[in-house]
């Protein structure tokens, strides 16, 4: 469903890493584009954005965030200092309450 980003301080890339070519599409503002097989694709998420996979095939999509490189090293140190007292604390709390819940799942596991 369509969808958009908090803020633009960041870019989002997605590389396909598996897809059938020609059916599996994403759509930024009022631009669609094809995906293709191990070609980054780099949008700023705060626009609308929304995927398909017009097939029964897997697609994989490796997705991670860059800076804007627009920031400044100080906007930057501000930004990585907000996200590590919360977004990675909350995932990590999550991930321990999951995990505790979940022990019979493998990858959950800890090395020992």
């Amino acid at each position: 469903s369509p969808h958009c980003g908090v803020t633009n301080a960041k870019l989002r890339c997605h590389l396909p890493i598996e897809l059938r070519p020609g059916e599996s599409r994403i759509r930024v503002h009022d631009q669609v584009y094809s995906w293709k097989k191990n070609e980054i694709f780099i949008f700023d998420d705060s626009f609308e954005h929304e995927v398909w996979n017009d097939s029964d095939a897997r697609r994989i999509i490796l997705i991670f965030d860059i800076f804007h490189p627009d920031l400044t090293a100080d906007e930057i140190t501000f930004l990585e200092t907000v996200e590590r007292l919360t977004v990675k604390e909350t995932y990590n709390g999550l991930m321990k309450k999951y995990h505790d819940a979940s022990s019979d799942v493998g990858w959950m596991r800890t090395a020992r």
